[in-house]
């Protein structure tokens, strides 16, 4: 995987960043997993957080050139990582969130890109998760607490802020796809929220 450069121009319709820290035993899965999107018109950032296992061998070894890696340099800068390297994705794209021991669904993008692509009206899309343990094996319902908090109806935005006040969040981050401009017009990631 190459290193991302500061003069790089993303291009294509969808921008992923992929946070790292610590997973070289899942990170291949993950990286392959967004590798084998049957939507392919995306580039993808890997920021790793200093790992210290083997994380980095499995990004410098990864052979794909929609695929670029990025250092935060120090522990611990996500949320400034994430910001700079948003900042230089286009406003007219999308822009999708994944961390070092998620899989993605192979349809992932393609539904996300084709449901915010149809609806103007909408910002974001989040996904159904499905909480799975090391090896990849599928909790059985109430056996982990995330079998069931991510499983929601849609709501109307008045809905979604009530429930968030009433119960908390319920829409997983690794989840998400959005439109670049209005991430880039909130001015990314809050650093108070890291």
């Amino acid at each position: 995987m190459q290193p991302l450069a500061n003069t790089h121009k993303f291009q294509s319709k969808v921008n992923v960043i992929l946070s790292s820290y610590n997973h070289a035993d899942s990170l291949l899965e993950t990286l392959n997993s967004i590798a084998e999107q049957s939507f392919i018109d995306f580039e993808c950032v890997v920021v790793d957080d200093c790992s210290n296992d083997k994380s980095i061998d499995v990004i410098e070894a990864f052979d794909d050139p929609r695929f670029f890696f990025k250092s935060t340099g120090r522990n611990p800068r996500w949320c400034e990582a994430w910001n700079e390297t948003i900042d230089k994705f286009p406003a007219e794209s999308f822009y999708a969130m994944a961390h070092s021991d998620d899989l993605w669904h192979p349809y992932k993008l393609e539904k996300q890109v084709q449901f915010l692509t149809h609806n103007a009206e909408y910002v974001a899309s989040f996904s159904d998760v499905t909480a799975i343990n090391q090896n990849g094996e599928t909790f059985p319902q109430g056996e982990h607490s995330l079998t069931a908090v991510f499983q929601q109806p849609n709501r109307t935005r008045h809905e979604w802020l009530r429930y968030f006040f009433l119960h908390g969040n319920c829409l997983c981050h690794p989840s998400v796809i959005l439109r670049t401009q209005v991430m880039q017009e909130l001015g990314g990631y809050r650093y108070n929220f890291t």
